[in-house]
């Protein structure tokens, strides 16, 4: 495994020549998210997770702070405001992002009218909408539960203390700090929690093993303390301890007065707090230690020890900030970074289609011609990740997100089945016979690559069912990309849906591996494609019982229906097309003389 030194990152991580200058320590802090952790640094952070399959995918991202929050990084008090307003933003959406890579982020299956209104209404700035009112009501929520909540408690003892606001103040603080440890005392008994805890336990390991001048490895990080000076559950306390202090000044016996004030003093505490937090960081002295003793006691309660695998998921992060920051300073020409990925990928070609992917406007011809051209940092991370996606196995379509299928290139994901050569022979079946402009009907629409094809190469009338939300809308966006409109796409579980009339032609490359077979298939095809649009049941024959029984219904009279099947399920296909009304049956082979395609004529009763 790659490792690291403070400080610097050794070479076998590097494919830059570094540019001479002095090396200034960089502290690194990070935060806990659903099966993963991001590490930031002073410019730069790494979100990395583990996925369903097991694999740890990793994403980078720029802090770039504004100029205005530049200028304040150098007020003592106002840079802890401005630094927690931006590292809540960053926090929501890097939580957003490994919900998704860790395949917690589920579409709505029936999104309701408003959910689609919504979509219709702000498109792809949607999230972003979305993503600050959730900053805006979870800082509400925390305002009401910390600040608030214990304001009007402590009020009902105003009777029995007379005129000792001093003791009210008090009173307030206790009730407050009780509020907030019974909060993570809650919180720390839900599963889901409880494991993200033990990413925060993997995440403070690793930031002390790497503070301690220690190789990044699991064995060396796992003896090390799960509890860190700089800690967000420190700062919390902190906050918590200085508003205690702060609001023995500030009294009153008006309970909307003390309300508002502490509101609107919130911000001014959180920055003496920053401030505090960020000198016991770097001091060592006894006093930072014993101020330092209540937060760590807290991160007893938000940290769990973690196992090998979380801690390996927490070094992955930390390498990748550290390589970031470090990269940024460097310079890489074209041909250092395809002899880098060559020494991690055993396939020129896949490097070269990666470094494709990766550097905007580059083409394969000039891969060879432009060796000495300075490739941009950004390039350089996008390289990077992407190559060790296609080294931890992921296939080359997913990596690149796009894949070439009948001359037309379609957006893929791991929701959809990638792109085959065998699928388009299905599709030249159809052209050869059916000609042009005729209306067409396609299960199970995946990427949309038949239907898209066809109307693009046949100007056919397609409709299309797809049970999946999230494949459906890629293959919307593909029919959009490639021919514009709208198309007649809509979410189905098979015909349940499909608008009733009649089609030229039906088609589908539905499931058709056998149940017990799935675990035999290639591990690029097991750990990463859909296994829904694999499972075809015991015989692996179960859509083609069901299409082949409706379709007679959605057929003109000598009407075509066309299937992609497996290489030796000619025979049973055929003879499901004759038992549901289907003659001049067809099966066609592959280039490797395999059974590919089934094709049958509705029979019109005499």
């Amino acid at each position: 495994m790659p490792y690291l030194r403070r400080g610097r990152v050794m070479p076998i991580w590097g494919f830059g020549m570094a540019r001479k200058k002095k090396e200034t320590p960089v502290t690194y802090g990070g935060q806990a998210v659903m099966e993963g952790v991001m590490m930031r640094g002073k410019e730069h952070y790494c979100l990395a997770v583990r996925n369903p399959a097991g694999q740890i995918e990793t994403r980078h991202g720029q802090l770039s702070p504004s100029n205005f929050s530049k200028k304040a990084d150098k007020i003592p008090i106002l840079r802890g405001v401005v630094k927690m307003g931006f590292a809540a933003i960053v926090g929501y959406k890097v939580m957003n992002t490994a919900a998704d890579l860790a395949g917690l982020d589920e579409p709505v299956e029936n999104p309701s009218k408003f959910d689609l209104w919504l979509e219709k209404k702000f498109g792809d700035k949607l999230g972003n909408y979305i993503m600050i009112l959730a900053v805006i009501l979870s800082l509400g929520f925390s305002v009401a539960l910390f600040m608030v909540l214990p304001t009007w408690l402590s009020g009902f003892l105003l009777p029995l203390l007379g005129d000792n606001l001093w003791a009210l103040g008090i009173i307030e603080g206790l009730v407050r700090l009780a509020i907030f440890i019974g909060y993570l005392i809650l919180m720390s008994q839900i599963k889901v929690i409880k494991r993200v805890f033990q990413y925060h336990g993997a995440e403070h390991k690793v930031i002390n093993c790497h503070e301690a001048n220690q190789e990044l490895t699991p064995e060396a990080a796992a003896p090390h303390k799960r509890v860190h000076k700089r800690c967000g559950t420190s700062f919390l306390l902190f906050i918590m301890l200085i508003s205690m202090i702060f609001f023995l000044f500030v009294r009153t016996d008006v309970v909307w007065l003390r309300v508002a004030s502490r509101i609107l003093f919130v911000p001014f505490i959180a920055g003496i707090s920053f401030e505090v937090i960020r000198w016991a960081g770097v001091s060592k002295s006894l006093f930072v230690k014993i101020l330092s003793w209540p937060g760590f006691m807290m991160q007893r309660i938000t940290t769990a020890e973690p196992d090998r695998g979380q801690l390996e998921v927490a070094i992955a992060a930390l390498n990748g900030v550290i390589f970031a920051e470090q990269e940024a300073g460097k310079t890489a020409t074209l041909a250092e970074l395809r002899t880098w990925g060559r020494e991690k990928i055993d396939s020129e070609q896949d490097v070269d289609a990666l470094l494709v992917y990766a550097i905007p406007g580059l083409e394969l011809n000039d891969i060879l011609t432009k060796g000495e051209q300075a490739i941009s940092f950004e390039s350089r991370l996008k390289f990077k990740d992407s190559v060790e996606k296609r080294a931890g196995g992921m296939p080359l379509q997913y990596v690149v997100g796009s894949w070439e299928f009948m001359s037309l290139n379609f957006n893929i994901t791991q929701d959809v089945l990638i792109p085959r050569g065998d699928t388009e022979i299905l599709v030249q079946t159809i052209l050869d016979k059916e000609g042009l402009e005729k209306k067409g009907l396609e299960i199970g629409l995946g990427s949309g690559c038949i239907s898209v094809a066809l109307a693009h190469h046949g100007k056919m009338d397609m409709t299309g069912a797809e049970i999946c939300h999230k494949a459906l809308a890629i293959a919307i966006k593909n029919y959009k990309d490639i021919l514009g409109g709208e198309p007649k796409f809509v979410k189905s579980d098979l015909f349940e849906s499909v608008p009733r009339g009649t089609f030229d032609f039906i088609v589908s490359n539905p499931p058709y591996i056998p149940s017990a077979e799935l675990a035999s298939l290639d591990k690029s095809v097991t750990d990463y494609e859909p296994k829904g649009a694999l499972d075809g049941g015991a015989d692996g024959l179960d859509f083609y019982k069901k299409i082949g029984q409706k379709a007679p219904e959605y057929l003109v009279a000598g009407g075509r229906i066309y299937f992609e099947i497996g290489h030796n399920q000619g025979e049973d296909v055929k003879s499901i097309l004759m038992d549901n009304g289907f003659s001049d049956i067809e099966i066609i082979k592959d280039l490797a003389n395999h059974d590919r395609i089934v094709s049958g004529e509705l029979r019109v009763e005499s």
